[in-house]
């Protein structure tokens, strides 16, 4: 509210009233992407399991990256999709909606703690008839070594700043790894400090 009613002031430059609103729109933005994870996380707890069903990993990550470019775009980061398939479908037993939101994480995530003009790497393999692997990463600021363990934990501590100051509400890796979990994945992270971060998930191909 403080900057809402500094808007108020007729003195304001053109400038300062920009800036102002920028910073209202951020914290909005915040709030609200916080009180979705918080939503997230409580859904999580409900639910044991989620609806499973045979679907094309490819056409996931395509159109989700499609929906991620302008996020991308405002900071003239590239996102460079490796395709190791080389556009076969690579089917495993997922639920396309939680998928999705996990692609967004990582990806939203990588571009948030890359600096301008820089490239976030995604890649899809299946490096043997049983699995079927994703990796999503950055070359960004990265984890310090003592905080590496903390990355999943809910309302981490391990939680940064990005490049351009966005925020973090501490709950997005930790909704990831419950959505890769409740589709049988797993997830590891790997980082260094000052030179980026990169998660992996592994998915069965048929977890029967």
């Amino acid at each position: 509210l403080g900057f809402a009613e500094l808007l108020e002031d007729s003195d304001l430059s053109q400038e300062e009233r920009g800036d102002f609103a920028s910073r209202i729109q951020q914290s909005g933005d915040y709030l609200l992407n916080l009180m979705n994870e918080l939503l997230d996380v409580a859904r999580l707890q409900v639910e044991e399991s989620l609806t499973l069903k045979k679907t094309d990993l490819n056409k996931i990550l395509t159109s989700s990256l499609v929906n991620l470019e302008p996020s991308a775009v405002f900071k003239h980061i590239s996102l460079d999709f490796v395709d190791m398939s080389q556009g076969s479908p690579i089917e495993v037993y997922i639920n396309a909606g939680a998928m999705k939101r996990v692609v967004n994480n990582l990806v939203s995530n990588a571009i948030k703690f890359s600096h301008e003009g820089a490239s976030v790497k995604i890649t899809i393999s299946s490096p043997n008839p049983k699995l079927v692997t994703l990796s999503f990463q950055d070359f960004g600021i990265g984890i310090p070594k003592d905080k590496l363990h903390l990355v999943f934990d809910k309302f981490t501590k391990a939680g940064q700043k990005g490049t351009q100051g966005e925020k973090s509400t501490g709950l997005g890796m930790h909704i990831t790894k419950n959505l890769v979990e409740k589709m049988h994945g797993i997830i590891e992270v790997d980082s260094t400090e000052g030179t980026g971060t990169t998660f992996s998930i592994g998915f069965p191909l048929d977890p029967h």
